[in-house]
This record gives structure tokens, sequence and C-alpha cells, in this order.
């Protein structure tokens, strides 16, 4: 399952970060050597924040997850790769019956040992948005970088 964060411009990131893109955009260096880079380090920044963010219960969540950056025209896409079921943990579920159909009974454990039942009622699990957590504490490094970007950028027009 792939999921996506897409900067469509800069404002997304703030004003420093604005100035440094359109700047970035203006130079005649090899823009798609600059994008790249910014996508590298942003991939840097980004996949263990997400995994430091995913839930675990049995670890493969948080072990299928990684981005890719990927520049397009107006921004950058962020795709994270993760198990089927992420889409579930982020957005929650509602309450809602789980029927046995591959077997005659569902099996599961209690306090009280061993339970088989034809149907359960799930109570439903409530969202839990780890990519936007992850995002939002990635968003000084990803400053950080894009400043460096600039800074890279103001050394070659001297140069």
């Amino acid at each position: 399952m792939n999921l996506q964060i897409i900067l469509r411009n800069a404002s997304q990131l703030g004003d420093e970060a604005r100035r440094i893109v359109e700047a970035a955009a203006t130079v005649e260096l090899t823009t798609s050597e600059v994008k790249r880079s910014l996508a590298t380090a942003i991939e840097r920044i980004m996949t263990p924040l997400l995994r430091s963010e995913t839930p675990v219960r049995t670890g493969q969540l948080q072990k299928q997850t990684r981005s890719t950056v990927t520049p397009t025209g107006g921004g950058y896409v962020i795709t994270w790769t993760s198990e089927s079921y992420a889409r579930y943990v982020i957005d929650g579920t509602k309450p809602h019956m789980i029927v046995a159909t591959n077997a005659r009974a569902l099996r599961f454990e209690t306090a009280n040992g061993v339970v088989f039942r034809r149907s359960v009622q799930h109570p439903g699990t409530k969202p839990n948005p780890y990519p936007t957590r992850a995002w939002e504490r990635a968003q000084p490094a990803i400053n950080a970088a894009l400043a460096l970007a600039g800074e890279t950028i103001a050394v070659s027009f001297r140069a």
C-alpha cells in the first residue's frame, strides 16, 4: 500500500523554506540534481521518524515502513510503503462484525482461556495518524536541509 503526502508548493514548508525553494527554482544549476539531493535528504529524515512513530504490536508495520521522496514539477511527493492494514491503523475503524470465512470458527484468547466463535462484534479502533506526527517532527530538519541547499546555491552564485 502506498500512502502519499504531496507538497504542491513550498508554502507548506514555511516562509524560510519557501524562499529557498523559490531561489533554487531560478538557478540554472542542474535543478534536477538539487531537487534529487533534497529528496534524498528528506528520505533520510522521514524514514527513521516514520518508524519511530509507527505503532508496534507485531513489528511488521514498523519493519515495512520506509519513505521515498520524488521531486515533481511543483514540489515533492513523499510516499511510504507499509503493510496493507496501515490505512486502518491511520484512519481507525468503526465497530464491525468479524465472521469466520476460511474456517468454521474464529479462535482467540481471553482472560478465561481459548474461545471459539462463528462471529464477533469488533468495537472498532481509534485513528492513529502516526505519519502526520512524523511529518510534524520532521519539519525542523527538513527546513534545515532546505537552508543548507540554499547556502549551496548561494555559494555557486559566488563561484
